[in-house]
């Protein structure tokens, strides 16, 4: 379930965001480039998903 959090909030093409991910409509509104927390958990998502294939 936290995977398919982490992809739902970090990876996935919301129609209503513009087809942004959240993390992506985020970085645009508030131009950042670098996100800590964020970053953190997108980093985490994708070492949980490698390491599973």
């Amino acid at each position: 379930m936290l995977q398919y959090m982490l992809w739902y909030n970090t990876e996935r093409p919301h129609h209503s965001l513009n087809k942004k991910s959240p993390l992506q409509y985020f970085c645009d509104i508030y131009e950042f480039k670098k996100i800590g927390i964020f970053l953190n958990r997108y980093n985490l998502y994708k070492r949980l998903k490698k390491n599973q294939n």
